[in-house]
């Protein structure tokens, strides 16, 4: 079964074509990479994807569209550009988005801390969120969505943004998200030992090619 199905996308930038009829799946509880260099699209994607941008052509998740993956809490976004924070303080931005599932809040507080230790923002979480830097910004998306815990995520270049914490940041998503289905879009070659297939952008074209994950051709090649 495919969580993500993407048939005959088109979205023109001024009077440009940046996607022409392209089209692409991905499958239920696959941790997949889309790699281009800039100017590729895949910013573009990433936004249409999050239903930022409308296009024409027919996209589905979890066989609904966007807006229901959404609200139903099935689609979980982390981009730094995407800023959908609501409250001031990190802490309440967390409770916020997660007493709509219906846990009792001491199970809330409890979940928080123990996510928020595991992956080092525990002395961020009473600070504005205005005052973050865009890598504790970034920490925190990932926070609300190990605790949200949705069946697709989709990541926009964040990776590049962590230092020390990016191999944690790796190995949490992939054991909280291990049936779930993860799409990492991003600009950086090395992402591709992330996941368990890559797919390649450029020039309107996605290419598939689950064996190039241990090729040093492909990482030395100019995509």
């Amino acid at each position: 079964m495919n969580a993500v199905e993407v048939r005959n996308l088109s979205f023109n930038y001024k009077g440009a074509f940046v996607f022409d009829n392209l089209s692409f799946n991905v499958k239920k509880g696959t941790f997949i990479t889309i790699v281009g260099k800039g100017g590729s699209g895949k910013s573009t994607l990433f936004r249409i994807l999050a239903g930022d941008l409308k296009c024409d052509g027919s996209i589905l998740i979890l066989d609904k569209s966007i807006k229901t993956s959404l609200e139903n809490g099935n689609l979980g976004l982390i981009s730094p550009n995407l800023y959908y924070f609501k409250k001031d303080i990190v802490i309440d931005e967390l409770i916020n988005n997660l007493k709509y599932k219906g846990i009792d809040f001491d199970t809330i507080n409890s979940n928080i801390k123990k996510v928020s230790k595991k992956i080092g923002i525990l002395d961020i979480l009473n600070k504005r969120i205005i005052d973050l830097s865009i890598k504790e910004k970034i920490l925190v998306m990932f926070a609300l969505q190990l605790l949200l815990k949705p069946k697709v995520l989709i990541i926009d270049n964040c990776f590049s943004f962590l230092d020390f914490e990016r191999e944690l940041i790796i190995r949490e998503v992939k054991r909280v998200f291990k049936k779930c289905t993860v799409i990492n879009v991003t600009n950086n070659t090395n992402d591709c030992l992330i996941g368990q297939e890559v797919l390649f952008l450029k020039n309107n074209i996605i290419k598939k090619d689950v064996h190039l994950l241990d090729s040093e051709d492909f990482l030395s090649n100019d995509l």
